[in-house]
Order: structure tokens, then sequence, then C-alpha cells
């Protein structure tokens, strides 16, 4: 797989390491019945490529569907000046800007949002305070929320500053990745009831024709639980996967079996691993999701299980 190489300087971690960047955790809330009420927002183990968290509502009421989500930030660089000049990233004449970049794939939607702007005069700690929201229906599922520098005002460039990019709009480097899970785990696999007397507790549905374009809904793949067994009031007796561990377990095993199975065939394998030539929000596309952003080891079916089933249990 090639990698792209680029002709300008970015930010690398020897230099997000000197300016020193801080930040407060996001602060979340909805308006409701005329009062603004406050969401828990919960810091979940991070991955090497992602910090998690997840939003609750402990009054039970907020719906993704239903209400406008307003959410805060607070960012500080304690050494903002050292990204300018011959040995940063940025002419010394021009200007440079943070920025949110969140996208939500269950509802294909993406957006931006300027947090600040600042220029080789800019002195440290250098604070900037986020403020925005989320229109009702916008977020679905896990939402990425990435932090980035990038040139918000190109400026004359000394001799000494030739190798810099001077294009103004480009991103020159993230300072932080997270997710945040607004559904849950019970969202990454759809999960409905049937009623089957005869049948087992739960099983797979899985019909598809094309991976690479066939969507991921409940349609074409599904955890059937069977309201028909004799287990099944002892499975569902706890309140949410937060308290059922039984039905956590089951989507972790549902997972891997689907990834498996994409895996198998050969046709699809390597679009798969390498994310090409996906539609968006197909099987495939979630499935190469699960491997390189979740990050589910797939070098044995063993590792995999354990991969799926350590990231389930950092999110209840």
């Amino acid at each position: 797989m090639s990698r792209t190489i680029k002709a300008y300087p970015e930010l690398d971690t020897r230099l997000l390491n000197r300016i020193c960047v801080t930040s407060d955790d996001f602060k979340m809330s909805y308006h409701t019945d005329n009062e603004t009420r406050e969401l828990d927002v919960k810091q979940i183990e991070s991955s090497s490529r992602f910090h998690y968290f997840k939003i609750e509502d402990p009054n039970c009421e907020w719906n993704p569907d239903e209400h406008k989500i307003n959410y805060s930030r607070k960012y500080t660089i304690n050494n903002p000046s050292i990204l300018f000049g011959e040995n940063g990233i940025a002419p010394s004449n021009s200007l440079l800007g943070l920025v949110l970049i969140w996208t939500s794939k269950a509802s294909s939607m993406r957006g931006t949002q300027i947090i600040g702007k600042f220029s080789s005069q800019s002195k440290g700690p250098l604070e900037f305070d986020l403020k925005g929201s989320f229109n009702k229906g916008i977020l679905k599922g896990d939402v990425q929320l990435t932090t980035s520098l990038y040139l918000a005002e190109a400026g004359a460039r000394l001799k000494s500053e030739m190798h810099l990019i001077n294009k103004q709009g480009t991103l020159l480097g993230e300072i932080e990745n997270q997710i945040m899970i607004v559904d849950g785990v019970g969202s990454i696999f759809p999960v409905v009831e049937v009623y089957e007397p005869n049948e087992p507790l739960w099983w797979v549905y899985f019909d598809v024709y094309d991976i690479s374009s066939d969507p991921f809904n409940d349609d074409n793949i599904r955890i059937e639980i069977n309201k028909g067994h004799k287990d099944y009031e002892a499975l569902m007796s706890k309140k949410g996967l937060e308290e059922n561990e039984f039905l956590t377990d089951i989507i972790a095993s549902a997972i891997q079996l689907i990834i498996q199975k994409a895996l198998s065939d050969t046709d699809f394998k390597e679009d798969i691993i390498n994310d090409e030539n996906l539609e968006p929000d197909s099987i495939g596309k979630v499935i190469s999701y699960f491997i390189n952003s979740l990050e589910f080891d797939i070098s044995s079916p063993e590792l995999m299980a354990k991969s799926i089933r350590s990231f389930m249990m950092k999110q209840v």
C-alpha cells in the first residue's frame, strides 16, 4: 500500500511535545422544558490512535434525534511561536489556525468549526474557548472529533522559509483524535427480537450479495434474540448493555463472526483491509472501520476475539 510523502513540514510528535497543547474535557448539554441539562462525559481507555469518550444523560431523556446538543471546550497552546519560521511549519508572516473537524459515518455527515487563529507574535500560554452545537438528527453511533492545525492566512515567506507551505487552508497536522460514542455499544451492531420457540437463544442473520455496497443495516445483517427461548428472560433481565455483560458478549461474538466471514471472501479481503473501493455505510466499510479505526486484531481468531472484547469492555 502506497504512502503519501509530504513536500513540506507538518506537525509531528516532536513539535507537538514542544508546543505543549493542553485541553479540558468536552462539556455537553441540551435544552428541554425551558431548562439546560448537562450530559455526563465519561472517558474511556484510549487506543494508540484515538481517545474514546461517551455521553450519557443522567435524566434518561436526551435523544440525539430529538434534541440539539451544545458543546464547549478550552484549549491552551503554551509555546505557539515554535510553530513559525525556518524550523517550524508555517512562515513567520502567516497565521495559523486551530480547527475541529467532526465526522459522523452513520449519518454520512461531516463538518468543521474554527477554534481560533494566532501569529508568530502571539505569546503563550495562548487560550482558546470552543463553543458550538450539533443539530438534532446529526449524531449517530460513533462521531470522530479531530483537532488540527491549518494555515489560516498565507504570508510572505523569508528566504529561509521557502520550504514551508504557504497555501491558505492547508491542514498541517493533527493535535488530537477523539471518538465520541453517542448511542452506546449496542449501536455497533443491529439487534432485533424474534419469537422462535424451537430455535437457539440467539443467532446472526447474514444475507449479503455485495459486501462492498450492501448497507450495514438490519435488512442485511443483524443479531436475532429469540424471545421464545427459555433463557430469554434471564438474558434480558438486566436493563441495557451497561449492566448486561451477556448481551455485550453476544455482540462481540457476532462482530467476530461477520469479520471472519467477510475476510474469507477473497474478492473483497484486500479492499476491506486497505479501506478501498467500498461504498459509504456498506458492510465492507464498517468492517474496515472495525479493523483500521477500532484496531481489532485480525492476525488470528483468538487475538481477534480478545481485541473485540477488550474494546467492548471499555464502553460498558
